[in-house]
């Protein structure tokens, strides 16, 4: 497999113009390599090699656009990609936390948001997909994200529009001081855009993203709000039960499951 996704594949499959038959010959590989009964669990077992992702970054990208072509580029090996496309994506990003995902989100982030920007709507979402996947593997991911802000406004405003519109989802998976601190330079970088810019179509952009930063803003803060106000219910309840109950010394506090009650804290949080 590492031979197939490092080498086989992006130099037969790389190219703006592909054979068809060598590509076939590359897709039949794959397909073989991933038809065993085992291959998904010992590939997922396998997937860092001397420090390196058998299925790194840039074959991602490739492997994305091959999956998502525009629909007027759709050809046979289309339906192939499809079907194996899943499997190479969760080799790529599988083994959240450890050294090689973070240095893997670092690396496809910027892929990500240059496929953001394609006039393909699949191709969008996939990547949006993936972009967001990066700043929660990595707070590095912020970072680079203010870097590229300038020249991909509008990737910017497709992100902000799917976490504002999926926050349930994504709230909890994203560091919200992180998030937080990153608007608040992205809109300090659109109020410098506008002091210099004149182009209307560019300045639209910009006052679109700015609309969408006040949004998360707002659920950032909101979610803040909610979680002291809980905590002070809370800790009023225990000391109200304290002060009325007789009974509060006979309680086996050893014997409460707060792990659980952390996590009906945080449901009913959310």
């Amino acid at each position: 497999m590492y031979i197939w996704s490092h080498f086989l594949f992006p130099v037969v499959c790389g190219k703006s113009n592909v054979n068809p038959q060598s590509r076939d010959l590359v897709l039949q590989l794959v397909e073989r390599i991933l038809s065993g009964p085992k291959a998904r669990t010992i590939l997922l077992n396998g997937v860092v090699r001397k420090g390196e992702r058998i299925v790194p970054p840039a074959v991602l990208d490739l492997l994305m656009r091959a999956t998502f072509p525009a629909s007027t580029a759709r050809v046979k090996a289309t339906e192939r990609f499809e079907t194996f496309y899943p499997t190479l994506k969760e080799l790529a990003l599988t083994g959240s936390g450890t050294k090689t995902t973070k240095q893997a989100s670092q690396q496809l982030l910027p892929f990500a948001i240059q496929a953001i920007q394609e006039n393909n709507s699949e191709l969008t979402k996939e990547a949006t997909d993936l972009f967001i996947w990066c700043l929660t593997q990595n707070a590095e991911g912020y970072k680079q994200w203010e870097k590229l802000y300038v020249e991909n406004v509008g990737a910017t405003i497709i992100v902000l529009r799917k976490l504002s519109t999926e926050w349930r989802n994504y709230s909890a998976k994203i560091s919200p001081d992180t998030l937080r601190v990153t608007l608040k330079h992205l809109r300090a970088k659109n109020e410098d855009a506008l002091s210099r810019n004149t182009d209307p179509s560019q300045v639209a952009s910009i006052k679109e993203a700015d609309k969408y930063y006040k949004i998360i803003l707002m659920k950032l803060t909101r979610n803040f709000g909610c979680m002291k106000g809980s905590v002070l219910v809370i800790v009023l309840g225990i000391g109200l039960f304290f002060t009325l109950s007789p009974n509060a010394e006979l309680i086996n506090w050893e014997n409460i499951n707060w792990e659980k009650f952390q996590g009906d804290f945080l449901e009913i949080d959310e």
